[in-house]
């Protein structure tokens, strides 16, 4: 069971269709086992986060979490830069209690656009406190993929032959 937190509002079950097929199993099933919650605002985003995740974890017996967009909604400029960073040092918190717990937890997270000066470490924290964080970028042979921890880091390349067909 994955819990599927949505803060870019991106959740495709058409992809996760197609990719349950290329693996051979029966897209219902997996998608059965995937519980989406979207979060438009950053409060709402946090709430999820520091509030009902722990107890939705257990609910539905998850053993994975996927934060697609986590720092999406506190990039919002009409929130101010004080209470987007209280935001996400209490869901940066919560999320260190997880994974010490020994859940997995997947953070997908676009490059900022022109964030405030406050804002601008927020990614560089989130990976910060990661296991692993993979860089992913769209080249002309594919969708290249790169770990961050040194220069012999492994790389890898999905090329866009098989990219397209999903």
């Amino acid at each position: 069971t994955i819990l599927y937190l949505a803060g870019a509002n991106i959740f495709d079950p058409f992809l996760v269709g197609r990719l349950a097929r290329a693996s051979r199993v029966t897209p219902s099933r997996v998608l059965q086992r995937i519980h989406v919650s979207r979060a438009f605002t950053c409060h709402q985003m946090a709430r999820l986060v520091t509030d009902c995740l722990a107890s939705a974890i257990e609910r539905y017996g998850a053993r994975w979490v996927i934060l697609s967009g986590p720092l999406e909604t506190l990039y919002d400029e009409s929130v101010p830069d004080q209470e987007a960073v209280r935001l996400f040092h209490a869901m940066r918190l919560a999320l260190q209690r997880l994974a010490q717990q020994d859940m997995q937890i997947l953070c997908v997270s676009p490059l900022p656009a022109m964030a405030s000066t406050a804002r601008r470490g927020f990614l560089a924290a989130l990976r910060g406190q990661a296991n692993r964080a993979i860089t992913v970028r769209e080249t002309d042979g594919g969708i290249w993929l790169h770990e961050q921890e040194t220069a012999g880091s492994p790389c890898w390349t999905i090329p866009r032959a098989v990219w397209n067909r999903l």
